[in-house]
């Protein structure tokens, strides 16, 4: 299967990804494999300082943690932080946003 070099150049500048851009390069072929898994997910937000003391927790304890900026824009000039996502196991995460 052939991978058109401006649709990937269009998909990352749409998604903000301009400086990663110049490092795509046009592979000749590209195989790949297509399954549907059902899978089984947990999503929790951190609302209150008992929720935030229980991700820190999980945070100190875990090998391995995926951070991802939750925003209002692509844009990180104009953008507002609207929290912080966490993932320690595939299908869960954890969103925190300011605690009062």
């Amino acid at each position: 299967m052939e991978i058109d070099t401006h649709q990937k150049e269009k998909l990352m500048h749409d998604h903000g990804f301009h400086s990663l851009v110049r490092l795509l390069e046009k592979p000749t072929v590209v195989e790949f494999e297509y399954r549907i898994e059902k899978k089984r997910t947990c999503y929790k937000e951190v609302t209150n300082q008992q929720a935030l003391n229980s991700l820190v927790t999980e945070i100190l304890n875990s090998t391995i943690c995926a951070i991802d900026t939750e925003s209002d824009d692509k844009d990180p000039h104009i953008a507002t932080l609207l929290g912080i996502s966490f993932s320690f196991n595939k299908g869960r995460g954890i969103f925190c946003t300011s605690i009062e």
